[in-house]
């Protein structure tokens, strides 16, 4: 299902960009700094007298090294939230979201997976948002430790993961308080109900309707910062204090300076949403799963036990 396709999407994302390179080079910067400190802090034999002998990298292995990955023009990233150390399952991935940017397009795809997808792994069976622990993930997101998620959305969607991020979905209070709220439908959301608002599963439609309100969200987020009254207005030491506890990602800052000038050049009607589930195309179709005497609510491909042929054809579909 299409949810937004908004002309204020331009803006919205060109600021949120600016803001993440904003955010992301005194990272990068810091982050550099310390590398340096600590290679020139080494202990070295005292037969090295000279600078000469200490080995550095060339810029070109430096820059094949943080190339920007992409296929077939588009760079794929996994977007998971998690509840965090506050909750029950705080290190479970209750929101997995494959973003998919087109470069020459300038477009962007949004597909939601739902928590409750039955899939094998390793010979075992669990729900889908269990990976992200199998992985070692933590209540603290930690974007080395998506490996095996990445696997299992690759294999669903049939398209490559390049990159992934992980939030801690308290961090979306965060958020929402720095810009001063969010206007949905549902009207006006300070951070404590913006963060009930996209966590809500007690709604006749269920985690699926949760879903759609966590694409609203993300879009209400965006026309907020590019009305100007956002981020780029707050203490800054506030935003990299939240952007530090409450996100990961294995993109490098040069990674996203690649990615920053197809966020700006995104024009009207370049974003688009679709949640994988039971009502859209006939994908999935929900069962009641005996797990070690447990009986679980589940979900199964149409196409039959793991066969996500279905799901890969209307994703290739969608974005060619």
């Amino acid at each position: 299902m299409k949810f937004i396709k908004s002309k204020t999407v331009l803006a919205a994302i060109g600021s949120l960009a600016l803001f993440g390179v904003v955010l992301g080079v005194a990272w990068g910067l810091s982050h550099l700094a310390g590398s340096i400190r600590q290679t020139a802090q080494m202990e070295t034999p005292a037969d090295i007298k000279s600078p000469e002998k200490i080995t550095v990298p060339s810029f070109k292995t430096l820059a094949e090294k943080t190339q920007l990955h992409s296929e077939n023009g588009k760079t794929n990233i996994l977007l998971l939230g998690i509840s965090g150390e506050d909750y029950i399952s705080g290190d479970v991935a209750d929101t997995i979201i494959l973003l998919s940017l087109e470069h020459e397009t300038q477009k962007a795809y949004l597909f939601s997976l739902p928590r409750d997808l039955w899939i094998s792994h390793d010979g075992a069976f669990q729900k889908i948002n269990e990976l992200y622990r199998l992985a070692g993930g933590t209540e603290i997101p930690d974007a080395q430790k998506t490996e095996i998620m990445k696997s299992k959305v690759r294999e669903i969607t049939g398209q490559n993961i390049h990159y992934s991020i992980v939030i801690n979905l308290a961090g979306t209070e965060k958020v929402v308080d720095l810009i001063g709220g969010v206007e949905t439908e549902e009207g006006h959301k300070n951070g404590e109900e913006a963060l009930f608002y996209i966590r809500d599963r007690g709604r006749a439609g269920g985690d699926f309707d949760r879903m759609a309100r966590q694409q609203k969200l993300i879009i209400a987020i965006l026309e907020k910062i590019s009305s100007g009254d956002g981020l780029l207005n707050e203490d800054k030491g506030d935003i990299i204090e939240t952007y530090q506890e409450y996100f990961s990602t294995d993109i490098s800052i040069l990674q996203f300076l690649q990615i920053e000038p197809v966020l700006n050049k995104m024009g009207a009607d370049s974003v688009e949403m679709y949640t994988i589930t039971p009502t859209l195309n006939n994908l999935l179709y929900s069962d009641m799963t005996d797990s070690n005497g447990q009986m679980l609510y589940t979900l199964h491909p149409t196409a039959g036990y793991e066969d996500y042929s279905q799901i890969q054809s209307f994703i290739d579909k969608t974005l060619n």
